[in-house]
Parts: structure tokens; sequence; C-alpha cells
């Protein structure tokens, strides 16, 4: 295996493990009107914003989740913004109906 492909998949695995904290902890915090009240919540999107601000994410994950809303399991959307370094997370059912349709097709 080639050293970049390591690389890749070691990125990818990193990212996967910060998006399923972030995924645990909403499932945690469902019980809440909005997953970014939570504190836990918050600590894994704090994470993810320091993997984001000193690693350029794999190109799975910017096709997913930069600057575009992406599914974080089936009850929750998780957004980057990569020019300002913001994670969002929303549950899929505050968004309008549209933007529903377009996630899950």
């Amino acid at each position: 295996m080639s050293a970049k492909r390591i690389y890749l998949k070691s990125k990818q695995l990193a990212e996967t493990q910060l998006l399923l904290s972030i995924r645990f902890a909403c499932l945690m915090a469902r019980q809440l009107e909005h997953p970014m009240q939570c504190k836990k919540v918050m600590e894994r999107i704090a994470q993810l914003n320091q993997y984001l601000h000193y690693t350029q994410p794999s190109q799975p994950f910017f096709d997913a989740y930069c600057r575009k809303a992406g599914m974080l399991g089936t009850e929750f959307v998780l957004g980057v913004c990569p020019t300002h370094n913001k994670v969002a997370v929303c549950k899929l059912s505050q968004l309008s109906q549209q933007q529903q349709h377009t996630l899950t097709q």
C-alpha cells in the first residue's frame, strides 16, 4: 500500500470517529429542542472544528458536509462552512420539507 493511501485511510478514520462521536452526543440530547443546546454536542463540534482547522478534510467528507448539510444518521444533519470553520448540527425534522427531500435523495 502506498503512503498516500494509508494517509487517506487514517484521515477518513479520524473523520468517521469525530462524526460518530457527534452523532452519539446528538442521540443522547434528543430530548432537547435543538442538539446545539447540549454541552456534549458542543464539545464534539469543537473537536471537529479543531481537526478541520489543522487538517484538510478528505474528499468524501468535503463532498458530504462542506458548504451543505449532510446526513448524520437518520435523525440529524451536519453542515460545515469551511471558509469560516463553523460546524452546525440540527434535527432533520427542523428542516423544511424541500430541504429534507434534497438530503434524502
